[in-house]
């Protein structure tokens, strides 16, 4: 197909960078690979570039929220 780099695949807005999100301060001593879920964002893994004194995590799974997202029912919701 067309010459042309790897990187004009890749979408523009693949990289975010947030350098005001909080964590747990004891993530910060993760090692790198660690994967962790924070709650309603997605599944992030430790850069290999994290330091304890700047961690950097990378997304690795976005989790879904909206109106289209199917609701699952509440569990033991029997009629009182």
């Amino acid at each position: 197909e067309g010459a042309g780099s790897w990187l004009d695949w890749l979408s523009k807005d693949s990289l975010v960078v947030d350098t005001t999100a909080l964590v747990e301060p004891h993530l910060a001593a993760s090692a790198p690979g660690a994967a962790f879920q924070f709650q309603r964002i997605g599944y992030f893994v430790v850069d290999l570039d994290s330091t304890p004194a700047r961690p950097v995590f990378n997304r690795i799974v976005a989790l879904k929220e909206g109106a289209d997202r199917p609701v699952a029912p509440a569990k033991g919701g029997g009629k009182s």
